[in-house]
């Protein structure tokens, strides 16, 4: 009795600290609360009505496994059919009252119990060690030996109870081997249990290392250096390949080193700012902040920063995008729109009114400068010259090469 109201307690404690992680647990303590309760009914046989003591009690120790087979189904996600399992609960209370008031046996009623108990640990082996698959089966194979060792107790009894029929009217007064039988199940219900706690810590486990996996190779397969570093000092604690290169420096050079002394931030100031945003904020995002390489080289980078906690220590994890070819591709496209701009704005000038001289035909630009028109033009505009003469021109300057007109 008390053995099974510590497997309850603990139990409903693994509920009550992964019910949000895990799936199936609550049906968990339900098993083990219906097995404390019918262990505690068959306790008080003689005491209250047979119906309590004996066919309520027996049912709700069979309805436990089921219970509990569901809840691993769940907890394991896979999921079978359970119309066998409906009808083994229909029909067993129904020859459990049978044997209890209309043919009175003793001998039936341990057949009866220990067959359906066998008929769901079976289930639960099953579902234990082969339906899960290889991952699962790392966690689940330690509950599933506990079922296994069940289901070969349930066999030996039942063989046990067909060959030496029980005659005493109370299990409780039937014999060592009974005494022994007893013995064992509180000892194969606190190895449930137990063995309940290691898989779902397993399972845990398992999934922090999973975390861990992911954290590993997106951290050190970043396009972006990321470094963590503890607040109070700086000291950076890992730093991945990119973030290497980034500041030029090999890792040995780099870790356990306070980031001020590596001479990484352009401005110290900047740093200052940074801890004191993540201190009231606990993450910054996308700040243009200017670094330094070992080489001297000036770096803009994006800096996003967040403020975590590991092992009771306030750390940053940071990251930086370098930006500084996208700067510079900036500042020449700036420049660039800057020469187009003023080009145009010279176009336009030609558009307007232009101080010509009357004899000699040169422009005057805005600075007093009187200069010819095709070097003005030339020098105003994207027009290029090229000089030819005009028969006009020709027939004035060079008569001797004018071409005569044709007679009439």
């Amino acid at each position: 009795m008390i053995i099974s109201a510590i497997c309850l307690l603990l139990v409903a404690d693994l509920w009550q600290q992964n019910r949000e992680r895990f799936d199936g647990l609550d049906l968990l303590v339900g098993d083990t609360l219906c097995r404390t309760v019918g262990v505690a009914l068959l306790f008080l046989r003689g005491g209250i009505p047979d119906w309590l003591s004996i066919v309520l009690a027996n049912t709700l120790l069979v309805l436990g496994p089921w219970l509990g087979l569901r809840g691993l189904e769940r907890f394991v996600g896979r999921r079978g059919p359970h119309w066998q399992n409906w009808v083994l609960l229909t029909v067993f209370p129904l020859l459990h009252a049978y044997f209890t008031y209309g043919v009175p046996s003793l001998t039936a009623r341990n057949l009866n119990v220990f067959g359906a108990l066998l008929f769901i640990y079976v289930q639960c082996l099953v579902l234990l060690l082969w339906r899960v698959n290889a991952a699962q089966r790392v966690y689940t194979s330690g509950l599933g030996l506990v079922f296994g060792g069940l289901c070969l107790w349930s066999v030996f009894w039942l063989g046990w109870v067909s060959i030496n029929p029980i005659t005493a009217q109370s299990f409780f007064r039937s014999g060592p081997i009974a005494a022994l039988n007893q013995i064992s199940i509180y000892m194969f219900f606190f190895l449930l249990a137990y063995s309940l706690s290691l898989m779902i810590n397993r399972r845990l486990l398992t999934m922090i290392q999973h975390q861990e996996q992911k954290f590993s190779k997106a951290f050190h397969s970043s396009p972006y250096a990321i470094s963590l570093s503890r607040l109070s000092d700086g000291r950076l604690i890992e730093v991945n390949a990119r973030f290497e290169k980034l500041i030029g420096k090999p890792l040995a050079e780099i870790l356990n080193q306070p980031v001020e002394e590596l001479g990484f931030w352009l401005n110290l100031e900047d740093r200052a700012r940074l801890i004191k945003a993540l201190r009231q904020q606990g993450r910054v995002g996308s700040l243009e902040l200017q670094f330094r390489n070992s080489a001297g080289e000036i770096i803009t980078g994006l800096l996003s920063a967040e403020l975590i906690t590991i092992d009771d220590e306030p750390c940053i994890l940071a990251s930086i995008n370098d930006i500084s070819d996208r700067k510079q591709a900036e500042i020449e496209r700036e420049a660039l729109v800057a020469e187009r701009e003023k080009a145009l704005a010279d176009v336009k000038i030609l558009r307007g009114l232009l101080p010509i001289c009357a004899s000699c035909k040169k422009i005057r630009d805005d600075f007093g400068n009187w200069d010819q028109i095709e070097n003005y033009i030339a020098t105003h505009s994207q027009a290029d010259f090229t000089h030819s003469i005009c028969p006009t021109c020709m027939r004035k300057l060079y008569p001797e090469y004018a071409e005569k007109p044709d007679a009439e």
